[in-house]
């Protein structure tokens, strides 16, 4: 065998042999947690649900035409809310139901998960974009808002829970 050849399979096995603990060192961490899935898509999930629980909670004045900067900002959030869905719907495909045996099952979705993690952080990388523009949005959106209309947003987004005061009208949470 010539030594380029050697060389060449040498990084081959060497390649594999990664591979494989990679994919062991994540089957047993799919098998040893009790929800089923790797930490990291775990963590990943549970940001995704947050997000879209506040995108879901941004919403128009009612009694008020929603201007240009409101428009954009309820557009980003519902290409938010959908992105957010496909993702959590492929980490809800790498998850491994309690029925026993386990391993096998953590095995398989260990080798879903290498093989997913383009697409997952395609996806991650994707929504973080749309919350970075959400961010901006919702900037320009309170920067063109009247003190009235900041109140009144205020008072909807957190439920009602203020009262004024007798002196200036200034509202306070109550306690």
């Amino acid at each position: 065998m010539d030594p380029l050849t050697a060389v060449g399979l040498a990084s081959n096995v060497i390649q594999f042999v990664g591979f494989a603990g990679e994919l062991i060192s994540k089957g047993k961490e799919i098998s040893r947690n009790a929800d089923g899935a790797l930490v990291e898509n775990l963590e990943l999930e549970a940001v995704t649900d947050s997000l879209l629980e506040m995108s879901a909670n941004l919403i128009p004045l009612p009694s008020a035409e929603p201007s240009v900067s409101e428009c954009e900002l309820l557009k980003l959030c519902e290409r938010s809310r959908e992105l957010a869905g496909e993702l959590l719907a492929v980490l809800q495909k790498l998850k491994v139901s309690n029925s026993r045996p386990r391993a096998w099952k953590s095995f398989r979705q260990a080798l879903n998960s290498v093989l997913s993690a383009e697409n997952i952080e395609q996806l991650s990388a994707r929504l973080e974009r749309y919350q970075r523009q959400i961010h901006t949005a919702l900037l320009v959106s309170l920067r063109y808002c009247n003190p009235r209309q900041l109140e009144m947003r205020l008072m909807i987004s957190l439920g009602n829970n203020f009262k004024t005061t007798n002196t200036g009208g200034t509202p306070l949470l109550k306690t």
